[in-house]
């Protein structure tokens, strides 16, 4: 989370190098965080950014 935060343009690739983890554990990761809610993606996978919900905060 703290990286999405930090940068809510970071890329799957980025998220796996920064954290260490396989890009299918950072892909789990994510799912879970959009399926609580606590995060967004607003645009497309390419050009779009994540949005840290209120409620996150």
């Amino acid at each position: 989370m703290a990286l999405l935060k930090a940068n809510p343009h970071i890329s799957y690739d980025k998220l796996v190098e920064k954290t260490g983890r396989s890009r299918a554990t950072v892909k789990r990761m994510i799912k879970r965080l959009k399926q609580a809610s606590y995060i967004s993606r607003i645009g497309s996978d390419k050009t779009g950014y994540w949005e840290i919900n209120a409620q996150c905060h």
